[in-house]
């Protein structure tokens, strides 16, 4: 039998070989955490709470090395874990316990520990069988996408998510939350609608939140591969703050999952694996049970009662990064071609967008077994497509409004995600 931490660790090495091959350092001073500090309060206004990222704190602490000191986001890292930080100090939950590689920052070191100990514990909640598990890290690479790779030779695998793809789902969940109508009952607690004529309205009256949209998609329309970073994107109230934090989860727990799927499942390596409703000689028969697999995951991650995620519960971070990548292939190509025409199949190792969007659907009616539960997840992600629909309606003439004005996107060669 493999010794799984021993191969596990092997598995940290060839993750720890390809940020290497990418890494790009990040320096930081006083003054960029100052603004940073001042960023976040702007986006995540909270007056009962001050410092609740813990930057004003960690800028103490670096002022107390050093006066002038001039870091790596890495070096900060290190330098928080030679402290011996213990549970009870604020900046502890910078300081990451799991195994992290040379090239993770305190930030991108707590993405992968939180999300490999969320999806490690989903499969051994659901009973999928690990074999020796899988390293999740971050990597500088361009392009929005996230790969699975088996290691030769063990049962353990990589599973890698690039920055690109994080800010910019990042960004799409914020504009998402922005987004969303609440209804308020007798008692003041809101609950969201169901209504599409709501979200209409509200994004017809919304000129700054109808523009953010534009230049989002016009942005990764231009350069899919690493999109402009483009203006902040506050949030004004708790709900949007509430609803961002559950999109945002919720789309990197279908991503991962969907990686994490093909590791389960023996892809790449002949595996044999199979998950009901997929035929044996569908072409896509693999990306299928990915898919399918990371459905089960995120909606099982979704129902955590210690960190309930309504979004996750019914997968609706699925739909979402789905639709939006079509939307940004779409706004790419109007913006080259002036039209929204595209290649019948992008990447064609993926099934299209349709199909995989009844996949999901069908994943939710299965797993609620058709009860009313179903019905009502099914309606959401039906609102959310026809809300992207609407969105387009004014992004594209914008879009196209671009493409006539001589505005032309980079040239672009990359898979569009996941892979």
């Amino acid at each position: 039998m493999p010794d799984k931490s021993e191969e596990l660790n092997v598995a940290l090495g060839y993750r720890t070989q390809l940020q290497e091959k990418s890494h790009k350092p990040v320096e930081v001073d006083d003054d960029i955490l100052k603004g940073l500090q001042e960023h976040l309060d702007k986006v995540f206004p909270n007056p009962e709470q001050d410092d609740q990222f813990r930057v004003g704190l960690l800028r103490e602490f670096l002022a107390g090395k050093s006066v002038d000191y001039k870091l790596t986001t890495v070096d900060i890292k290190k330098l928080l874990q030679i402290e011996g930080i213990t549970e009870s100090h604020p900046l502890f939950e910078m300081v990451t316990n799991g195994e992290t590689s040379d090239y993770d920052d305190y930030i991108t070191a707590l993405f992968s520990e939180k999300h490999t100990k969320t999806l490690v514990n989903a499969c051994e909640e659901i009973g999928f069988k690990l074999r020796s598990g899988f390293s999740i890290g971050v990597i500088d690479s361009e392009g929005l996408q996230a790969e699975q790779i088996p290691i030769w030779m063990t049962e353990a695998s990589v599973i890698n998510i690039t920055q690109q793809l994080l800010i910019t789902s990042n960004r799409l969940s914020k504009l998402l939350a922005k987004s969303m109508c609440f209804r308020f009952n007798e008692n003041s607690k809101y609950q969201l609608s169901n209504d599409i004529n709501d979200y209409k309205s509200k994004l017809l009256n919304d000129r700054t939140l109808q523009r953010e949209w534009s230049l989002f998609f016009a942005d990764c329309g231009y350069n899919p591969k690493k999109p402009p970073l483009g203006k902040r994107v506050e949030l004004s109230n708790e709900y949007d703050q509430s609803c961002f934090i559950d999109f945002s989860d919720s789309i990197i727990n279908f991503i991962l999952g969907h990686e994490c799927g093909h590791h389960l499942a023996k892809h790449s390596i002949d595996g044999i694996a199979s998950v009901d409703n997929v035929k044996s000689d569908d072409p896509y028969k693999e990306e299928k049970e990915a898919d399918m697999l990371g459905c089960h995951l995120a909606m099982h991650i979704g129902h955590n009662p210690e960190e309930p995620n309504w979004f996750s519960a019914i997968n609706l971070g699925a739909t979402c990064i789905l639709k939006a990548t079509q939307l940004i292939e779409k706004s790419h190509h109007l913006l080259k071609d002036g039209h929204e025409k595209v290649d019948l199949q992008v990447n064609a190792s993926h099934p299209p967008f349709e199909t995989r969007i009844e996949i999901i659907k069908w994943f939710v009616s299965y797993y609620y077994e058709d009860a009313p539960a179903s019905k009502v997840a099914i309606e959401m992600h039906d609102l959310i497509l026809d809300l992207f629909d609407f969105i387009w309606l004014n992004v594209s003439s914008f879009v196209k409004g671009l493409h006539e004005k001589g505005h032309r996107p980079e040239p672009v060669n990359s898979q569009w995600l996941p892979e």
